[in-house]
């Protein structure tokens, strides 16, 4: 499983151009999408890493191998099924949600600007 913040900042991003287009390059600087981004990744840091770590001390594994998954590593789906369910809801499901929002706001706005458009094409030609 993917982290889904990184996804979840663009598709906000193109919420963002598309709702105030007119705004948008004036109020986007490149300090403000390094602060996001950064922001975005910091996110996904406090998401992943203490239910890494966590297993990584209550459980110990041979030298080179990695069982940081919910298949292989009986620990972690006998002794923290609520780990994978943090990880699963806030790290998948909540950043999914988002996006589905902003893509269909997104689609909302561009057929309401085209039917704008198409209704100011036929009043020109009538």
């Amino acid at each position: 499983m993917l982290p889904q913040p990184p996804s979840c900042t663009c598709s906000i991003d193109r919420l963002w151009s598309v709702t105030w287009s007119l705004h948008y390059r004036n109020h986007n600087s490149t300090r403000k999408s390094l602060y996001i981004i950064l922001g975005t990744w910091c996110l996904v840091g406090f998401i992943w890493l203490p239910p890494f770590l966590y297993d990584r001390v209550v459980n110990v594994y041979a030298a080179g191998d990695c069982y940081w998954d919910t298949v292989l590593n009986k620990n972690l789906v006998r002794e923290g099924k609520e780990t994978v369910a943090y990880v699963g809801f806030l790290g998948y499901y909540t950043p999914l949600l988002v996006m589905l929002g902003a893509y269909a706001k997104i689609l909302l706005v561009v057929r309401k600007r085209a039917a704008s458009i198409r209704d100011a094409a036929r009043k020109v030609r009538g």
